[in-house]
């Protein structure tokens, strides 16, 4: 009886229950879901086409534009990132992906812009489920760099597999390292005036 009612607890809450997350090494194939955000976007701050908008804020990865995302050669040039949500609401940079044409060909085919292919609706806040491959762990700076092998609609899903982020880099982690080569700067400006001081004073 009460092996029985254990069965049916298990089975009336294991969808409330998060799935343990599938450790990741180089070289494992692996399944994500999530929004896709173009590193220029990134390395801005904000939406190059909304500039009051954070691109790792609440609402950044929801307003991001497909004009955005494929229209614009430079957002398309610098490559596409995966993110993911965080427990204060923001977004983390999760995957980068080694190359854009498999991920631009479904934004074009589901996207409503005037470079789509006229099927999709899909306007801003796009979503994709990305089977690949996993090629590094990433850095402090950067995400685990992943190679694209199929790209499909977000809710397609992994089957209820969840990996786990080898590097997650946050906005906080890039507010710290440009406060961190602030410093470095302020440093080496510090060094050479005393040693210009120094070189004055000998010449005197």
């Amino acid at each position: 009886m009460i092996s029985l009612l254990g069965t049916y607890l298990f089975i009336l809450l294991s969808p409330f229950v998060e799935a343990e997350k599938i450790p990741v090494f180089v070289g494992d194939n692996i399944c994500v879901s999530g929004y896709v955000m173009d590193n220029l976007c990134i390395d801005r701050g904000t939406l190059l086409d909304a500039p009051s908008i954070k691109t790792l804020g609440p609402s950044g990865p929801l307003e991001h534009s497909m004009h955005c995302l494929v229209e614009i050669d430079a957002c398309v040039r610098s490559g596409y990132e995966i993110l993911e949500p965080l427990e204060d609401g923001t977004f983390g940079r999760a995957w980068r992906m080694d190359s854009s044409d498999l991920v631009v060909s479904h934004m074009r085919q589901v996207g409503d812009c005037g470079e789509c292919d006229g099927v999709g609706s899909v306007s801003k806040g796009y979503r994709a489920t990305i089977n690949a491959t996993v090629l590094d762990l990433g850095s402090d700076s950067t995400p685990s760099r992943i190679e694209v092998t199929a790209v499909q609609a977000d809710d397609v899903g992994c089957g209820g597999l969840k990996y786990e982020v080898p590097t997650m880099v946050t906005e906080a982690d890039e507010e710290a390292d440009g406060e961190d080569d602030r410093s470095s700067a302020v440093q080496v400006v510090g060094t050479t005036s005393i040693a210009l001081v120094l070189a004055t004073m000998f010449l005197v």
